[in-house]
């Protein structure tokens, strides 16, 4: 029994250990971090960040490149580590993905955690389509996925994503960038409260033309 459990603890030790570190140095202004980030599939869509950092799921993560999968439903956790060689101030944490043509990925919901080498959280934020306004970083566009990073130097961040979608959606990908490039890419996300706004000045003229002008 004994030897099964050290078994057992060195396999999540090994599978820990595989997953690559990421060296962020911010004189990059863009870091993607498709080739060093873990994906795992959890259907019921009930785990929590706990149990994700207890190290029991470890083995269940595999390299995001190597899944069949272009699109998954339901939920799944993306899972990166990043040591930074330099310090990071709100440097905006994105999510892209291979179908979309847009800037970011279009997302229901998307918890990000931060947690350090012990597996404590130090920090989580939301974001998604469907995620209130309020309850997202401050500064970002209606409908972006993405949120903001920060780090000190020689630190070690854990980032664990929770993606949900109720329908078959691209699986997404993170991507760090500098703040000063701006909002240059406009995606069908970014832009839908301007699409949304023209819509109803379209019904409105229409209602208008009904009634008055035939």
């Amino acid at each position: 029994m004994k030897e099964l459990l050290l078994i057992c603890c060195l396999g999540m030790a090994v599978a820990i250990q595989a997953q690559p570190e990421y060296l962020a140095d911010s004189n990059r202004q863009v870091h993607r971090l498709q080739a060093f980030t873990h994906v795992m599939v959890d259907p019921s869509g009930q785990l929590k960040i706990g149990d994700v950092v207890s190290g029991k799921l470890a083995g269940a993560f595999v390299p995001l490149q190597s899944i069949p999968e272009k699109e998954i439903a339901g939920t799944y956790w993306l899972h990166y580590r990043i040591r930074a060689l330099t310090g990071f101030h709100n440097w905006r944490l994105i999510l892209k993905d291979s179908l979309s043509q847009g800037y970011t990925s279009i997302n229901d919901h998307a918890d990000v955690f931060y947690t350090d080498t012990a597996g404590r959280l130090i920090g989580q934020k939301k974001t998604g389509v469907l995620v209130p306004l309020s309850q997202k970083e401050k500064g970002m566009p209606a409908g972006f996925n993405g949120v903001l990073f920060s780090a000190s130097k020689g630190q070690i961040v854990n980032v664990y994503i929770r993606v949900s979608n109720l329908y078959p959606s691209p699986v997404s990908w993170p991507v760090i960038e500098d703040p000063s490039l701006g909002y240059n890419h406009k995606s069908l996300a970014v832009m839908l409260p301007a699409l949304s706004a023209i819509a109803g000045i379209f019904c409105i003229l229409s209602f208008f033309f009904f009634f008055f002008i035939r």
